[in-house]
């Protein structure tokens, strides 16, 4: 009885180990198949959009950066509430195509990586992807290096 409660003990204990050990690979293979379809998703539905759809879009996102002498961030960027109250908002309409918050996604091919840029900074935002303060000009000149 006694060398079974022990057998049962180290195979736990193993288990506890090997899941601590396991948990970065794991986390870190999760994260990239939820960016992988995120991004797909996006791709998607912007795929069918025509060249004028996105002048519209790019207007309308330089127009909603025109309002902005400086950037004006008047309550806390990480609040709890944020989520709630940005989507009343007109800066969550620009750059909304999908409706679902994403505005883009961020590519960095010499790290192999893409990561959905969201409006707003909310936890939740920030579990998922890349956020964008409420408050400042929108990201609308692409770049690379």
């Amino acid at each position: 009885m006694k060398r079974t409660i022990l057998n049962l003990l180290f195979g736990l204990l193993f288990l506890a180990g090997f899941g601590i050990l396991a948990y970065p690979t794991v986390s870190d293979q999760w994260n990239t198949y939820r960016q992988s379809r995120l991004i797909s998703d996006y791709e998607t539905a912007v795929s069918p959009l025509k060249e004028e759809d996105f002048e519209k879009v790019w207007e309308e996102a330089r127009s909603y950066n025109g309002t902005f002498e400086q950037n004006s961030i008047l309550s806390d960027v990480f609040g709890i509430d944020e989520a709630e109250n940005i989507r009343e908002t007109e800066y969550w309409k620009v750059l909304n195509v999908t409706g679902n918050g994403i505005m883009g996604y961020l590519s960095v091919p010499k790290i192999n990586i893409k990561l959905s840029i969201y409006h707003g900074t909310s936890d939740e935002v920030l579990d998922t992807g890349v956020g964008h303060l409420n408050g400042t000009k929108l990201p609308i000149r692409v770049s690379a290096f």
